[in-house]
Order: C-alpha cells, then sequence, then structure tokens
C-alpha cells in the first residue's frame, strides 16, 4: 500500500511538473521579443517578407525597397537625406506595417501595400533645400498574406496592385477593419474569430471563396463562386451586401434555393451562398440535379455538348465529372465552393 501511494505522489508531482513547463511554454509567447513584439507577429511577418516574389528573384521583403530612390548619382549637385530605411533588414519588419503601443506591447496598427518615403533634398549648387518631400511606393508582393493570430488592426490595400494569392486573418482579436479591394490575383479571404471586425470592403479581387465572422454576428458568413466569376463582401456596423462580379451570373443560391438574381445580395448573419456563373445548363433559371445529369452525360459523352461557359462549373477548361459533382452541390444545398 505504501508503495502504491509513493508511486501515486510520484505520479502527481509529475503531472504539475509537466503542467509548469506547458504554463512556461504559453506564457513565453506573450513574453514581447527584444523589439517590443510578440513573437507570434514577428514569425507571421517573417515568413511572409521570406516568400519568394514571383520570378524577380527577390524575397517579399527586399521587393518592398525594389526601388530607384532618388539619389545623387542621378541627379548630380543634389544630396538626399532620408527619414527611413530603403533597404531591407531581413527581419519581421518593413516600411509596409506600422505599429502603435497597446497592452504593453508593439501591436500592428495596420498592414498596408503601399508606403510613403519622407525625404529632404538639398541643393549643393545653391544651397537651398526642399523639406517634407513624399515619395510613394506600391511592391508587388506574392504568395497568401497570413496574420491569422496576431495583433493586426487594420489591413489596407490602397494604392498597391500584388499577386497576393489569399489573404488569412483567423483569430486577430484586435482587428476592426479590412479593406483588401482591386487585387486581381486574391482568390480567398477569411477572417473568423475576430470579435472586433465591424469595417469590411473586400470587392473587385478575384475572390472565389470569402468566410468571414463580422462583429456581434453569432456565426459565419460563407461566400463561394461557381464559373468563372468573383464574389466580393462590403458593409461596416453589421450591414454588409455581397457582391456577385463576372458575366453569365445565374444567381445567389443557398440551400438548393436561388435566392436572388441580383448581383447584390443582402447578408444576414449565418448564410452560405453560392454565385453561380455556371451550372445552369439547361436555361431554366435554376440549377438543380437536372443541370447535373445534363452535365455527367456530357463529361461521359452519353449526350449532346453544353457550352463551356455554362457547364465548366470548377473553371478547369473542361466539362468533366467534376462539374457535374458540384452543380449537384449547390443544387442540394451542400458546401459548393471550388478548390481551383
Amino acid at each position: 500500500m505504501r508503495r502504491n501511494r509513493r508511486h501515486l505522489a510520484a505520479l502527481i508531482a509529475a503531472v504539475f511538473c509537466l503542467c509548469a513547463v506547458f504554463a512556461s511554454f504559453a506564457a513565453a509567447e506573450d513574453v514581447p521579443t527584444p523589439d517590443g513584439h510578440l513573437q507570434t507577429d514577428e514569425d507571421k511577418l517573417f515568413e511572409f517578407w521570406s516568400q519568394p516574389a514571383g520570378g524577380t528573384g527577390l524575397t517579399n521583403g527586399e521587393a518592398v525597397y525594389a526601388f530607384d530612390f532618388p539619389s545623387a548619382e542621378a541627379n548630380p549637385g543634389m544630396e538626399y537625406f532620408y527619414s527611413g530605411s530603403t533597404e531591407y533588414g531581413g527581419g519581421c519588419d518593413t516600411n509596409l506595417v506600422m505599429w502603435e503601443q497597446g497592452g504593453g506591447i508593439e501591436e500592428i496598427s495596420v498592414f498596408r501595400l503601399r508606403w510613403d518615403l519622407l525625404f529632404s533634398v538639398h541643393n549643393t549648387e545653391t544651397d537651398e533645400w526642399a523639406c517634407g518631400c513624399i515619395a510613394q511606393y506600391a511592391p508587388d508582393l506574392f504568395g497568401e498574406l497570413d496574420l491569422s493570430g496576431t495583433t493586426t488592426h487594420a489591413v489596407n490595400s490602397e494604392g498597391g496592385s500584388t499577386h497576393i494569392s489569399a489573404l488569412n486573418l483567423n483569430d486577430c482579436a484586435n482587428l476592426t477593419a479590412v479593406a483588401f479591394t482591386d487585387q486581381a490575383f486574391c482568390r480567398e479571404f477569411s477572417a473568423l474569430n475576430c470579435p472586433q471586425l465591424n469595417s469590411i470592403d473586400a470587392r473587385r479581387c478575384d475572390y472565389r471563396r470569402i468566410n468571414v465572422r463580422p462583429k456581434d454576428y453569432s456565426s459565419s458568413v460563407e461566400l463561394y463562386s461557381v464559373g468563372n466569376g468573383s464574389v466580393g463582401l462590403c458593409g461596416r456596423d453589421g450591414s454588409y451586401t455581397a457582391e456577385a462580379s463576372g458575366a453569365g451570373f445565374v444567381g445567389w443560391f443557398s440551400n438548393g434555393i436561388c435566392v436572388s438574381t441580383n448581383p447584390l445580395l443582402n447578408i444576414a448573419e449565418g448564410i452560405r451562398a453560392a454565385a453561380c456563373f455556371a451550372g445552369d445548363v439547361n436555361g431554366d433559371g435554376a440549377i438543380n440535379i437536372t443541370d447535373s445529369l445534363l452535365i455527367m452525360r456530357c463529361a461521359l459523352e452519353l449526350g449532346d455538348e453544353l457550352p463551356l461557359a455554362a457547364a465548366d462549373a470548377d473553371c478547369s477548361g473542361a466539362v468533366g465529372i467534376p462539374d457535374a459533382l458540384l452543380t449537384a452541390r449547390v443544387a442540394m444545398g451542400n458546401r459548393c465552393g471550388s478548390d481551383n
């Protein structure tokens, strides 16, 4: 009996030690780095800056500064004095990130796609000075922008045009506003578990999937596109409108029912809707199992050929069985997003 008690006591002590170790790891994540940031912020930013910037031979971080800045070499007789860096330091920070003090640490105030370089110019021949000069730079960035779990307050794409393919802002407790527009290569946007998010402008991109849960919504909003078109979302303070963009728009489908043929759709919390630009191959204004069977027969070369724009639901460039299955999902109200 005594031996069992000693074993039990040792086991309990070991459990407490493990709990202390895990607690120390958890606490370490909340300890500011030497730069005053959270480690999560630095890791996410560094990962994005380390991604290749397309085929340029640069990383995203280096692309931020890939410009011909005003210099004495290009303008003899002039001296230039910059207020900020003009090269990437290899860390988590670039001039696209603005920080602010909050909660005892430096939080990400806004991630933007354009930055301003402030400088002064001295004419050495006339000894004249021009102060407060501003040059704006908008680099081309590539890959997924994943800021999930960071302290980010806002994301703003104004003035930039990039190859960013997806925007992930899940679990950003401080996020209040997202204005990520006019990004022709961005196909996905997600902002779940962001309790302060009350302003969204996600339009004029190639969004094929949007999944967000705005402030005070008890459940998320899911938007998808079927066919060669895109979806968007805009609004604030609980009032949001979805937008379908593209040729051949059939309508918005939710739970297997066409809820609107207007490209603009007022959003209710919990809605899961597909903006359909394909699937209605018999032209009756609905997407149902009949359409799916017609696409299936065409894919198996058992029926008539169908117009590609109407039958290519997954945007693969050909009519196949996946198009029939995707159309069936829309008809039955199942998850209707395409992975392409």
